[in-house]
């Protein structure tokens, strides 16, 4: 009768004290949380103005070559004041030897090599020069694909136009009605400067996000919210690492299965880290409030939608706790469970997306990074955000949440009873 009392207080009492042991240890854990979130905080607005800064910045564009004919300064001059490209370009006219100085230094985006000649060459409609792109050595990127478009468009546009104004011309003649008269070549050129300064309202513009739907804030938002949820585990190392092998045992041989001590162990893990989403939320909300974080889908009414965003959030809690409780069931000791939770949390974030969007990888990388728990996280709350169906994810998610718990029971039973054979 004596041994079915003690064993049900340990077994009742095992929970319990670990949540004591939990809340003992919350200053320490809110102080790591704190110096988190400060950290990744400033991080983010660091990088957030530089895109920003960035962003404003115009693209200087050198223009080399036959440059001094009067045909191509109005033109450049018309581009330069007129044209919609004016803010985000910037042409300046220079010689070969500045240009390829200034792009060494970092001071001019690219420059276009205009052929002598080839104002001419277009008057007269042989269009037989090529204007050629040059840009620095390690600036093939994104930068370079538009300039080399923007060039191949202006270039295209003066070819066609020219080639169909003289198209109309032979029209003409062919047909007896003489040439074009000046007032009829001043009709047609207008027509085609007007259709090239007014090109942008010939398409609509639409706002697809920088990734998965989202808004740069928006993705970034997500993508930090999980690389901080994954390395606040490291401020629950005084938890993970003072459970004892002994009372493990202990309880093993009264009767504690290793599935419910699992159980009394993650109740607290995911407790706290509920507290701590409460608290993260509490101070994103100030932000949004100021207007600091801008997510477009949530602008309609940012204080409200950003709290009811919150209990969505919790499928994505319990999934990096389970996780979180399987890191530190690997290690043996402070040391190699910190720099594991680290090196994990790091790695999987950068391969499935937080740190900038994963269609830069190619499409097995992608694969490999949805497949990951942080992956399946960015999914799933980008289709909370957008509105797009989240039943796919939550699914996987319940899946992987299976796996690691299970995992975790399984490492355990191995531990104790190889320690009891």
């Amino acid at each position: 009768m004596c041994d079915m009392n003690e064993k049900k207080d340990i077994i009742s009492g095992y929970m319990v004290t670990n949540v004591r042991r939990m809340v003992k240890l919350c200053p320490a854990i809110i102080i790591g949380l704190s110096i988190l979130c400060f950290s990744v905080l400033i991080g983010a607005k660091v990088f957030l103005g530089n895109s920003i800064e960035e962003s404003r910045k115009k693209l200087v564009i050198g223009a080399v070559g036959d440059v001094k004919n009067d045909f191509f300064e109005s033109g450049l001059t018309a581009l330069c004041n007129l044209d919609a490209t004016r803010f985000i370009i910037e042409i300046v006219s220079l010689d070969i030897e500045e240009a390829e100085s200034l792009i060494r230094e970092g001071k001019l985006t690219s420059y276009m090599v205009i052929p002598e000649g080839f104002v001419n060459s277009v008057m007269y409609g042989d269009n037989d020069k090529v204007i050629t792109y040059v840009c620095g050595e390690g600036d093939k990127g994104l930068t370079s694909i538009i300039m080399e478009e923007i060039v191949e468009t202006f270039s295209n546009y003066i070819t066609y136009s020219q080639s169909a104004i003289y198209a109309s011309s032979k029209l003409k003649k062919d047909n007896g009605m003489g040439s074009l008269s000046d007032k009829e070549l001043l009709d047609i050129n207008t027509r085609y400067i007007n259709l090239v300064l007014g090109r942008e309202k010939t398409c609509e513009l639409e706002l697809i996000g920088v990734g998965n739907e989202l808004s740069t804030v928006g993705y970034y938002f997500c993508g930090l919210l999980v690389v901080v949820f994954m390395l606040f585990g490291i401020s629950c190392n005084l938890y993970y690492n003072r459970r004892s092998k002994q009372i493990q045992r202990l309880l093993y041989s009264k009767g504690h299965g290793f599935l419910r001590q699992i159980i009394d162990e993650y109740v607290p893990v995911l407790l706290i880290n509920l507290v701590a989403a409460l608290i993260i939320w509490f101070v994103l909300s100030v932000l949004v409030n100021e207007g600091s974080i801008n997510i477009f889908q949530l602008e309609m009414n940012p204080i409200r939608s950003f709290w009811l965003f919150l209990p969505k959030m919790i499928p994505v809690i319990i999934l990096i706790s389970i996780m979180q409780l399987l890191i530190y069931e690997i290690t043996q000791n402070m040391v190699s469970s910190i720099l594991l939770q680290f090196i994990v949390s790091i790695s999987m974030a950068y391969v499935s997306g937080c740190f900038y969007p994963k269609q830069f990888f190619p499409e097995v990388l992608q694969f490999v990074g949805d497949m990951m728990p942080a992956g399946v996280c960015i999914n799933y709350m980008s289709s909370c955000i957008t509105g797009n169906s989240m039943f796919g994810s939550l699914i996987y998610m319940i899946v992987l949440s299976a796996i690691m718990f299970f995992g975790t029971i399984l490492l355990r039973q191995i531990k104790i009873r190889g320690d009891i054979a």
